[in-house]
């Protein structure tokens, strides 16, 4: 066969020196077993297999080079085969080099070792990187179709193992650089958990000690990692929470994430209280390796809150006492007023009455001249006894007690009416309603105030008094159409010691259980809602 001459190119391969496939790299012992293969089948002494990076070939493999042609300051004779053959698809044919132009500018030393060479192009699909397969002869040969043939099918077997190669050498790359990146991200989530203040654990199935940053070696008091490494948590807690932090452990290696507080007792004997938020450290898989946990220490919270709690129990047991207080006071100025009606009904009244009869048979028997001033006096007598009844009602009206609430809030509605000229309607939603003691004080009251307010300052036109009970509750409403006011400054006026009206209303609401709301906006009128829980009324008789 004849040489055939092509123009030599020198692509770009800088890829293939960062995938480790030059001769820097370590020798590949399937290459070389290839390399040493394709000498026995093709009978030739010489076998080159060269990667073309830039104007460098770089021999991959080879098989009886000698030692001239890598020795000298001249340029080693392979190089310029190898950038020849790896530019160009067609294969490069010399019988003789000797007779071929193109190895002219060789050493002498460098012809006597080659007298006849074959090459074939070696290339990958779908990237740049170019290489040659080449054997040469001693000796002046004539190659045949089948040499050529062979050669191009070692080429392609060279191919394949390189490209196996190019892949390993990627994947350890790849490998190196995660490595790399790993470390780095490790030492800096070191550097985070350092200097974390919260104490961070790791630890096993079993509650031993994996891991623990320093706050954490601060908080159980420990001198350094190597003193609890490997070491149960659980003897530092406490035994009242020491099941709970083991069913907490189970907990989070079946999945699941969770807190916990509870005591613990530091190696040099301090005591904290500390709040934990764990949750599994999973690997790869998705599986369960280890317990990963937050703790902080809240001591001085928990202090706080017990202080609080004790505060709070100690105001709870004050108001307490207050409301029974504030009980007995209203009870007993209930009585009193009961018995002051009483005695200004029964006495007093009894007495103008007897006054008044005199003075009317003193009238008969006097002489003319004296009934004018006798009539005078039997009329202060008559507006006394008056004035006694209207005190005597004002104080405890007797029909409350004997005749019940609907009755005695009727009868009062009537007398507001006639006072004050307003149009006044009371509505009891169930007539002959069995109310108890309690609840006929608090309402009869609360409409006392109510209307009394109404008339001081509404100056309205109509006034609805309504009472609804039912088996559970006793509801009562006021609602006027007056000038109305503006409800929550009148309630800081009235915790100041301005009016007491309103706050003596919601307290009598309170004492029982109840609730007292208001609603007014100046302009638009006034409604007061009172709602009266009979069963704490009946728990107040059965204590």
């Amino acid at each position: 066969m004849n040489r055939r001459s092509v123009p030599v190119a020198y692509p770009e391969l800088a890829d293939i020196s960062k995938v480790g496939l030059f001769r820097e790299a370590r020798r590949d012992e399937n290459l070389d077993g290839l390399t040493r293969l394709t000498s026995t089948v093709l009978k030739s002494p010489i076998v080159l297999f060269c990667l073309l990076a830039g104007s460098r070939p770089c021999v991959r493999s080879d098989f009886g080079v000698p030692e001239s042609w890598t020795s000298g300051s001249d340029l080693p004779l392979a190089d310029f085969v190898c950038r020849h053959v790896a530019a160009n698809e067609a294969p490069l044919i010399v019988g003789d080099t000797r007779d071929d132009p193109a190895f002219q500018n060789c050493s002498a030393n460098q012809i006597e070792d080659l007298a006849a060479c074959l090459g074939i192009q070696v290339a990958w699909e779908g990237t740049d990187l170019k290489g040659c397969l080449c054997v040469m002869d001693r000796m002046p040969r004539r190659w045949t179709e089948n040499d050529v043939r062979l050669l191009r099918e070692f080429a392609q077997v060279f191919a394949d193992q390189s490209e196996v190669r190019l892949e390993i050498s990627q994947l350890e790359r790849h490998r190196a650089e995660f490595e790399q990146k790993f470390s780095e991200r490790e030492l800096k989530l070191r550097a985070i958990l350092d200097t974390e203040p919260e104490c961070v654990k790791v630890l096993d199935a079993a509650g031993h000690i994996l891991d623990m940053n320093p706050a954490g070696l601060r908080m159980i008091d420990a001198d350094s990692l190597d003193q609890v490494i490997g070491h149960c948590v659980y003897p530092l807690v406490k035994t009242p929470y020491r099941e709970a932090l083991k069913h907490l452990t189970q907990a989070v290696f079946s999945g699941e994430s969770g807190t916990l507080m509870f005591e613990i007792t530091g190696l040099k004997g301090s005591s904290r209280w500390v709040e934990t938020h764990a949750a599994p450290l999973r690997d790869a898989n998705g599986n369960v390796t280890a317990l990963v946990g937050v703790t902080r220490d809240i001591t001085n919270r928990r202090n706080a809150e017990q202080n609080q709690k004790q505060i709070e129990n100690s105001l709870r047991e004050t108001s307490e006492r207050l409301r029974r207080l504030s009980e007995s006071v209203l009870a007993m100025l209930e009585a009193d007023r009961r018995r002051v009606a009483r005695e200004l009904h029964d006495e007093i009244g009894q007495v103008l009455t007897a006054v008044s009869i005199n003075l009317k048979v003193v009238q008969s028997k006097a002489h003319e001249s004296l009934w004018p001033r006798l009539d005078e006096s039997m009329k202060i007598v008559d507006r006394a006894l008056q004035q006694v009844r209207n005190m005597s009602l004002e104080l405890r009206p007797s029909m409350l007690d004997d005749f019940g609430l609907e009755a005695a809030l009727n009868w009062y509605v009537r007398g507001f009416e006639e006072r004050t000229g307003i149009r006044t309607q009371f509505v009891a939603a169930a007539p002959g309603y069995d109310t108890p003691e309690t609840i006929r004080t608090t309402c009869f009251r609360v409409v006392q105030e109510a209307l009394t307010n109404v008339a001081r300052h509404a100056k309205a036109q109509n006034v609805l008094v309504e009472l609804r009970p039912d088996s559970e509750s006793m509801r009562l409403l006021i609602q006027d159409d007056g000038l109305g006011f503006d409800h929550q400054a009148a309630m800081v006026r009235a915790s100041l010691g301005a009016s007491l009206g309103l706050l003596g209303m919601q307290e009598r609401a309170q004492l029982i259980g109840g609730e007292l709301e208001i609603e007014s906006k100046p302009g638009r009128g006034t409604t007061v809602a009172v709602w009266l829980p009979l069963a704490a009324v009946d728990a107040a008789k059965a204590g």
